[in-house]
């Protein structure tokens, strides 16, 4: 039985008839959470397009999509209106919800002072694409996705005017969202007046679109979302991968900043200016999602179940095991042809490969073994993207960093804190649990470390 198509284009008019029901539980929204777990079952879940692959044409505002992404940035919480008392223009008095929603209906006149008005909190992550993830599974997982959208593309191949390019088309990306937002009119955002029609508002100012993403991975594609979820039993870390399955919000009015008019409210205003600009990007670059399932993923292979276990799935596992034996050796086979002959190094990389970490005591992370590859023949060339290429064969996720001078002086290497954004700048190091990470020292060449290269290596 096929997903209704109207409950995967509009699933907040099936939102609003539930809420209607009861508008004075405060536990209504269970009920929405038990609607949509049939319509989210593995083989219906299909019906609902990807975030990350779908074109950008065909999402709709309010529509369910999915996203895979990584926890790369925890926002403080925020309030909504988990219900409230509007009155129509012809005196009657109605109950609407402001969950799964970022702006509130702006042609009723609201009364936050009634007794039925409830208020409540949700919190906010930023998330992104998941880092150095490989080809093969991108392409299993997305295959709309183009093979340019795949590798990773090296720090100095970006040329200044692709990426003049690359900013313009988000510019007029920007520019047909708000030309087309006729349905925007008649909303506002949660907290203040509606930001479009105000005289006081002002528009978010031009940021650079790399800042904005904030990926860990130089010039990597993908996308960036605000994920807001609602059920507080769930906890996710920094550089979970977790999966969403939610209510898109493209509103363009998301990325107005309000203004003040007083001198003082001014003041205040422009303190926290940029910080709000980070929070509030372009919806077209950043788009929202309000979360009605989450699911921490444990493995990027899509090739296999999320939750698999002997007991589960037994054939697996006893094919797996009469095999084992004959896996291990051609294995060893294609590693010490790719290590040049060298048998001892093969057995190692099968050993680095199949470790992981399975306890972190103080500075030590226990199970972790990781192997320097020395004697490189300098004038074997193709030695180093050979051995890349395999282990992004061979592995979900992996990234190869050259230690070049650019890239020891220039990158950031540490997430850090930016306390007047207030958020998480990102680093080459952030990346998600059991992500092959290849430093490639054969890129040094003679010259001057800055501070940061210094520190760095």
């Amino acid at each position: 039985m096929p997903v209704p198509m109207d409950i995967i284009k509009s699933p907040l008019k099936e939102i609003d008839v539930i809420f209607a029901k009861n508008p004075t539980n405060p536990t209504w929204h269970t009920e929405v959470t038990e609607k949509f777990k049939g319509i989210l079952a593995t083989d219906r879940l299909r019906e609902i397009p990807c975030l990350e692959s779908a074109p950008k044409e065909n999402l709709l505002d309010g529509q369910l999509v999915v996203f895979k992404g990584m926890i790369q940035d925890m926002f403080d919480p925020e309030y909504f209106f988990d219900s409230y008392e509007g009155e129509t223009s012809t005196g009657e008095k109605v109950m609407k919800t402001g969950r799964f929603r970022d702006t509130i209906d702006a042609t009723l006149q609201t009364n936050h002072d009634s007794l039925t008005t409830r208020t409540m909190d949700r919190m906010s992550y930023y998330c992104i694409s998941v880092p150095a993830e490989s080809p093969w599974v991108k392409k299993i997982q997305n295959p709309l996705l183009s093979d340019k959208n795949s590798p990773d593309v090296p720090v100095e191949s970006l040329s200044a005017s692709e990426a003049r390019l690359s900013k313009r088309s988000l510019e007029e990306d920007d520019v047909n969202m708000e030309d087309g937002s006729s349905n925007e009119a008649n909303k506002r955002l949660c907290t203040s007046p509606t930001p479009a029609t105000t005289e006081n508002s002002t528009l978010t100012p031009t940021f650079d679109s790399k800042k904005i993403l904030n990926f860990p991975i130089p010039n990597e594609r993908g996308i960036g979302c605000i994920v807001k979820v609602y059920d507080e039993s769930e906890h996710f870390s920094l550089n979970d991968i977790v999966s969403f399955v939610g209510i898109l919000s493209l509103a363009p009015s998301l990325a107005v900043v309000p203004r003040s008019t007083s001198e003082t409210e001014e003041g205040m205003e422009d303190i926290f200016l940029e910080e709000q600009v980070a929070r509030n990007p372009s919806p077209s670059l950043v788009p929202r999602l309000h979360v009605i399932s989450a699911t921490k993923v444990s493995h990027c292979n899509a090739l296999l179940p999320q939750a698999m276990s002997q007991s589960s799935h037994p054939n697996v596992f006893s094919e797996i095991m009469r095999s084992v034996k004959d896996l291990r050796q051609n294995l060893l086979s294609v590693f010490t042809e790719a290590l040049l002959g060298d048998a001892l190094a093969a057995e190692y990389m099968i050993c680095h490969l199949i470790s992981s970490v399975y306890m972190r005591r103080e500075l030590m992370a226990l199970g972790k073994l990781s192997i320097n590859l020395t004697n490189v023949p300098t004038s074997c060339s193709g030695f180093v993207p050979g051995l890349v290429n395999l282990l992004q064969h061979l592995t979900t996720k992996c990234y190869h960093l050259p230690l070049t001078l650019q890239n020891l002086n220039g990158l950031p290497f540490i997430p850090r804190k930016d306390y007047t954004m207030n958020r998480l700048v990102s680093g080459v190091l952030q990346l998600s649990e059991n992500t092959h990470l290849i430093l490639d020292e054969t890129a040094l060449s003679t010259g001057t470390l800055d501070a940061n290269g210094t520190f760095v290596f």
